[in-house]
């Protein structure tokens, strides 16, 4: 269930140059990240844009930067999932401070292909974390429990998904393989962060369900993004 109260330490803030607050976890990542979304708008590239009274479904929120950009851009909707609990609460301190409760709907889920599972991720709030492997939890990790696209769509009676945003570091592989044909034919647009170099499955995977590439930006030779619009 969405989250509604915030931890008792308040993180650090970054003032925006607009005069808005953000706080964040990580000093060396928030000024690239906040840059990445808000300025140079990476996100919302080559034909691709948050539209007013658009629904957004944003995978691997983090701290919810992406969420309060495509709120603050006119989304009426945005379902927000960061499986991460220190990076989540700091995600709620976001929305509140930013009056955005309304617009903003946060879940602390890791997204895969199947619900209701539990699985573990770092407890050390990082735009770079993965799932782990193994199931024995130690002091390193948290347990979380696992919600699938289609299950996100049926629980809220969404009709349409204007934009689905994902940054999952290789979740992406197993969230779109495992996602049901009438689920795709509610999205309209996907961007997302590709790694492990197997961009092409997703190209498939995604050209099966009515979507064509329309850009491709690489990192390096086994990261990088992707932006799909319907052919």
């Amino acid at each position: 269930m969405p989250g509604h109260s915030s931890s008792a330490v308040q993180p650090p803030v970054f003032r925006t140059p607009g005069g808005r607050e953000i706080l964040y976890l990580n000093q060396r990542e928030i000024g690239f990240v906040y840059n990445e979304i808000f300025t140079r708008r990476v996100y919302v590239q080559y034909g691709i844009a948050v539209q007013a009274g658009a629904t957004v479904v944003d995978v691997g929120a983090n701290i919810g930067l992406f969420s309060l950009y495509a709120a603050m851009n006119g989304a009426t909707k945005v379902y927000a999932f960061e499986p991460n609990h220190e990076a989540y609460r700091c995600m709620l301190k976001n929305i509140e401070g930013n009056a955005l409760q309304r617009r903003i709907v946060p879940y602390r889920h890791a997204i895969t292909s199947r619900s209701n599972e539990v699985v573990l991720i770092p407890k050390a709030a990082s735009p770079q974390n993965r799932i782990a492997r193994g199931s024995a939890i130690d002091d390193g990790h948290e347990s979380v429990s696992t919600m699938s696209l289609d299950d996100i769509v049926l629980q809220h009676g969404i009709s349409r998904i204007d934009l689905l945003k994902m940054d999952c570091e290789g979740c992406e592989y197993d969230i779109l393989g495992g996602t049901s044909a009438s689920t795709f034919s509610r999205i309209g647009r996907v961007i997302l962060e590709y790694h492990d170099g197997r961009e092409g499955e997703l190209e498939k995977t995604l050209a099966r369900h009515g979507f064509r590439l329309e850009r491709q930006a690489a990192e390096n030779e086994r990261m990088g993004m992707l932006w799909f619009g319907r052919a």
